[in-house]
């Protein structure tokens, strides 16, 4: 966990360390299951699942004291402030280990011990990076300029929840998003054609209602390059696409009237023809 998070209030706090134990919960399990098995197609399985195909030791619970102490010790009674709960699937004994005695205690490999420790450094860094975020009061619409106004979060991934208690969202936690918006607006969209020399009079703020057939004209070969970059990356919202191009002046930055870049038409038509090629 990250060191210090005295400005975030109650509710704040035991969300983050909800979702810290959550995560390294899983990360231990699936880990531990793609050594045994060699099989990584293990990313949507819930934590319940994973213990039961797992023939030794889960992670069951994890415990953050926020310092070392002496009640929450090792098994070889090294005091620890991060104390990770296990369990025998086949015989039912627990063990409360440090994340260093892994090996020591449980038996476990040690490129599978590494493994789990990349895993639970990535998820400290993304609640470190939560965390920083929220003290530097993050704001989403700086991060994503489109949401579909009926957009249904995932009740099951909290996000909903987190950005209502005033957290900020990850770097992987806005990508997922942004992912979740572009298939949205995809499987909203109604095929129509129009002639090119009509493309300039899109109704832009109506585009997410319709898709845009039609030759790809007025980019440049280093906008297209760009786009097509982004695009490769996850980054499939023609919005965050325009203003991206636009803060990077690789696109001018001349605007309709009601705010969209003038360039957003053609990006648009452009991103249409990379998703259908």
């Amino acid at each position: 966990m990250v060191k210090d998070i005295s400005f975030l209030n109650e509710e704040q706090k035991k969300f983050l360390m909800d979702y810290v134990k959550t995560k390294k919960v899983d990360a231990f399990n699936k880990v531990q299951k793609v050594a045994a098995i060699g099989y990584e197609g293990l990313e949507n399985a819930s934590s319940e699942n994973m213990q039961l195909l797992i023939d030794e030791w889960v992670l069951i619970d994890y415990i953050d004291n926020g310092f070392v102490n002496n009640n929450t010790p090792c098994e070889c009674g090294r005091p620890l402030r991060y104390q990770y709960i296990v369990k025998n699937n086949k015989s039912g004994e627990i063990k409360r280990l440090g994340v260093n005695h892994f090996e020591k205690h449980i038996s476990l490999k040690k490129h599978v011990v590494k493994q789990i420790k990349k895993e639970f450094d990535l998820i400290d860094k993304e609640i470190t990076e939560i965390s920083e975020k929220t003290k530097a009061k993050w704001s989403i619409e700086n991060e994503i300029s489109y949401i579909p106004n009926d957009y249904k979060f995932n009740k099951a991934d909290n996000i909903k929840k987190q950005l209502d208690m005033g957290l900020a969202l990850s770097a992987r936690q806005i990508n997922y998003l942004i992912k979740e918006f572009n298939q949205k607006i995809l499987s909203d969209n109604k095929t129509v054609n129009l002639p090119t020399h009509e493309v300039s009079n899109i109704d832009v703020y109506n585009y997410e209602e319709k898709k845009i057939t039609s030759t790809v004209y007025s980019l440049s070969n280093i906008q297209k390059e760009r786009i097509r970059e982004l695009y490769n990356r996850g980054v499939k919202n023609p919005e965050t696409i325009c203003e991206f191009l636009i803060k990077n002046k690789i696109a001018p930055s001349h605007r309709y009237s009601t705010g969209k870049p003038k360039i957003f038409p053609s990006v648009c038509i452009f991103l249409e023809n990379i998703n259908g090629s």
